[in-house]
């Protein structure tokens, strides 16, 4: 089982009580460890920022204060996995990435794969298909559970305002989508 939304004050003992809390709920419903924090799946924003705090807060990954580290373990909670995440500063990063794509794309056409951007136009019918290669990408990953179709359209509504479609990449081998990047 997992625990989601953790907001607390600088104080261990508000810390405690709350996760005494939730291990008592766990146990009350069979369980025998927790993890988290998932808000509210792993469909959705995970884990705890622990570097990175000069930075500011980005979309759909967790920002947290720097105590929350301290709080969770002594409460008696420890990491179970790395979560990572890379900031790429587009301005300095450009040329370069058009390297890599560049290099990428002609890998992929040897394996008959295509990359093109993301179809902004027939979103609805590019975002379904997504989400089947999300689900099938994730199904082996700890804790998840498949998105359905709202919950699919829910996150991309949100995304389409936001992205730009220059890094939206979706490949297709024959007419199947294989992949997606955004």
């Amino acid at each position: 089982m997992h625990f989601g939304f953790f907001d607390c004050i600088n104080d261990q003992e508000v810390a405690d009580k709350l996760f005494a809390a939730v291990i008592s709920w766990v146990k009350e419903k069979g369980g025998d460890h927790i993890a988290g924090p998932f808000n509210p799946s792993t469909n959705d924003v995970c884990g705890l920022l622990i570097e990175g705090f000069d930075l500011p807060p980005m979309a759909m990954m967790p920002y947290n204060p720097s105590y929350y580290i301290d709080l969770i373990e002594k409460a008696g909670l420890s990491k179970r996995v790395d979560l990572l995440a890379y900031y790429i500063n587009t301005a300095e990063a450009d040329q370069r990435s058009v390297l890599l794509l560049d290099r990428l794309e002609e890998r992929l056409k040897r394996s008959g794969i295509i990359l093109r951007q993301i179809n902004l136009k027939d979103f609805k019918n590019e975002s379904s298909k997504i989400r089947e290669v999300y689900n099938k990408a994730w199904d082996q990953n700890m804790g998840f559970v498949p998105m359905t179709d709202d919950e699919f359209d829910y996150v991309a509504k949100d995304l389409k305002m936001i992205v730009d479609p220059r890094f939206a990449l979706v490949a297709e081998k024959g007419d199947e989508l294989v992949g997606f990047a955004v």
